[in-house]
């Protein structure tokens, strides 16, 4: 095995093009911390660890902290293999360790891929795949005005999207749809995000009316917590053909298991930065042993985080749904090369060995909050 002999680490944030409205709140810049695993052959990983307070939780001020111990972990030692999982320091909040499990694991597997000579995506596959992955990819509109909506809407649509998620759960939703629906047409397939912020009892009815527009998915109608999952299982039972994404109440295997249980008609969606690298993975294979189709999303990611989302969705083969990959265009540059790129609603990861990405210095330190740090063997 491969010895650790370098963990360095450096935290960045990255402003918003234009300021994103959810129903969690307006997002105008991206936080984070990039991280490097460099090994003695000289191969390194590139990973990156950025929680999102208002929707997982956690803080960069918390992955900082953390970072020495991690390094501690990983310097002088071996890399872990495929079935080993990587453990972060205890005592960190769920949304951090999460966050910090994401960015180490993603630099540990692009080592091992890049060892391997193949992309991650294939690798992730125990190198079995297909020559080429070609990954459907959804555009993401937020929850503005119904007329800016429709605007941003139909200007995908000409780019070439095929699927579009409306974010709502933020007023006057319904005509929100509404407004997309009619600028878009009947042949694009229409999704909404309400991020768990519609009332119980009001839920019923939205979602029908959004039956009736002829809407793809919403993805959690209702908010997390005890019973929340088996609630949007009666839902999606009562509003059939449309589906009910689990989102916010999708962070684990146990969560996977217990929509398996709970019938047809859920979706899984899966965010790596939320679960972790080796847990996202896990809960993908679960789903869809169990016939729960999987939608992987970013969290508006930095380009390490949204690479890896990209290969993680390549690594699942072909499906019906279009995954939630084209995040990046919404910040205001990144602090990696490579990541690839989103064109006519699909995205190839590409057959570069590992992750397949470059620091680009330069950038990193248009955007970088804080020096490097490091820990050496």
């Amino acid at each position: 095995m491969t010895g650790v002999t370098r963990f360095a680490w450096r935290p960045f944030a990255i402003p918003f093009r234009e300021e994103f409205v959810a129903a969690h709140g307006t997002l105008r810049e991206r936080a984070g911390v990039v991280m490097l695993v460099e090994t003695a052959s000289g191969l390194r990983g590139i990973g990156e660890a950025s929680p999102l307070p208002s929707y997982g939780g956690g803080s960069v001020k918390e992955v900082l902290a953390a970072c020495p111990a991690a390094g501690a972990t990983l310097v002088g030692g071996t890399l872990p293999g495929d079935d080993e999982d990587w453990m972060p320091p205890s005592g960190l909040s769920a949304g951090s360790s999460a966050a910090l499990r994401c960015g180490v694991e993603t630099a540990l597997a692009s080592i091992a891929a890049e060892a391997a000579g193949q992309p991650l995506w294939r690798w992730f596959r125990g190198g079995e795949g297909p020559a080429e992955a070609v990954v459907a990819v959804n555009a993401v509109v937020d929850a503005g005005e119904p007329k800016a909506a429709a605007a941003e809407a139909l200007a995908y649509v000409r780019r070439g999207f095929k699927t579009l998620k409306l974010k709502v759960g933020t007023g006057d939703d319904i005509e929100r749809v509404l407004a997309v629906r009619r600028a878009v047409g009947p042949a694009i397939a229409l999704r909404a995000d309400a991020n768990g912020a519609w009332p119980i009892d009001g839920a019923p009815g939205l979602l029908g009316r959004c039956r009736e527009l002829g809407l793809e998915m919403v993805e959690q109608p209702v908010a997390p917590g005890p019973g929340a999952i088996a609630r949007m299982a009666a839902l999606a039972r009562s509003v059939a053909p449309l589906l009910v994404g689990i989102d916010e109440s999708c962070r684990s295997m146990a969560d996977v298991g217990e929509m398996a249980a709970d019938g047809a008609g859920l979706v899984a969606v899966i965010k790596p930065m939320v679960t972790g690298l080796a847990e996202a993975r896990r809960m993908a294979g679960a789903a869809a042993a169990a016939g729960i189709p999987v939608v992987v999303t970013t969290m508006f990611d930095a380009g390490p985080g949204t690479a890896v989302a990209m290969h993680l969705a390549a690594s699942l083969g072909g499906g019906s749904l279009a995954h939630g990959l084209a995040t990046l265009e919404h910040l205001a540059g990144d602090i990696v090369s490579g990541v690839p790129a989103v064109e006519s609603g699909s995205v190839r990861p590409g057959d570069r060995p590992g992750l397949g990405l470059a620091l680009d210095e330069a950038a990193l330190e248009r955007f970088a909050t804080g020096p490097w740090r490091e820990a050496r063997a």
